[in-house]
């Protein structure tokens, strides 16, 4: 087990609807045990997460894009401040299923430029240590979707969107990405993730 309560981060999972990103974030808070706390954007808490989860992801046509990008940052404001850093003051370590990547992804596809969207985001909330991104090819994706017991896929979800979506997420990678083959066995993967975020030894040094 590693000593995160002496090294808190913030770990971020990303990838496209369908990479699997919401799987590995649990195995690893399972792994990890109570020295973390797993969250996700957009959050349930909030106003502005439930009324993107309840409402907005159920007919975006009827939101317009700049109302949908500020629930979106009033929703992550909502999560930095409630839940994020207090956790991170506790020694935690943070694992968020999305962060703001998800947000300059997608969001580029409503019209808005990536790098606005980037800089946007990195003025208002802490940068993560780590970035857990699940590449996986679209269709795959979209076939894991249509997979999901009682689920159909919503305007997240067609190919081609995530095909583009996909493409920020290659454009946007820095130093902090780790990149993981989101085809392969899930357990393959969260060994993989494990190794890249901890090594051998358990630690690693961000």
């Amino acid at each position: 087990m590693p000593n995160t309560r002496q090294h808190p981060r913030l770990i971020a999972f990303e990838g496209i609807d369908g990479s699997g990103k919401t799987t590995q974030a649990r195995l690893l808070k399972q792994r990890l045990g109570d020295v973390a706390v797993l969250l996700s954007e957009p959050t349930s808490e909030s106003p502005a997460g439930k009324r993107l989860r309840e409402e907005v992801f159920r007919d975006r046509a009827a939101c317009p894009p700049r109302e949908e990008l500020a629930l979106f940052i009033e929703d992550r404001r909502w999560n930095v401040t409630h839940r994020v850093r207090p956790a991170l003051l506790e020694g935690k370590t943070v694992i968020v299923d999305r962060y703001y990547f998800s947000t300059v992804a997608y969001q580029a596809q409503r019209g808005f430029a990536p790098l606005d969207l980037l800089t946007l985001n990195t003025q208002q909330f802490p940068p993560p240590d780590a970035v857990v991104f699940l590449d996986v090819a679209p269709e795959l994706a979209v076939a894991r979707i249509r997979e999901r017991k009682g689920q159909t896929p919503n305007d997240f979800e067609v190919q081609e969107h995530l095909a583009r979506v996909r493409q920020v997420y290659l454009w946007v990678r820095d130093h902090r990405f780790i990149t993981i083959n989101g085809a392969k066995p899930a357990p393959t993967q969260a060994a993989e993730i494990w190794r890249a975020l901890f090594g051998e030894s358990g630690i690693r040094a961000f």
